[in-house]
């Protein structure tokens, strides 16, 4: 029961709104054929940066 409630801490209803709009939005582009194209730096650092700062503040 406890890790029930610690996995409901982070699973709540937000989660499935946000998760519900990303789904929603995901076929619609795919639907009206709408494409961006983002570049893989903007990407990569997006990605790359907050794992490096987290690995640099957890040590």
């Amino acid at each position: 029961m406890k890790r029930l409630k610690q996995i409901l801490i982070i699973i709540n209803l937000k989660t499935f709104i946000v998760t519900t709009l990303a789904v929603a939005s995901t076929y619609e582009s795919r639907r009206f054929e709408i494409t961006a194209d983002f570049p893989m730096t903007l990407i990569a650092t997006a990605v790359v940066f907050p794992i490096a700062f987290s690995i640099s503040g957890a040590c």
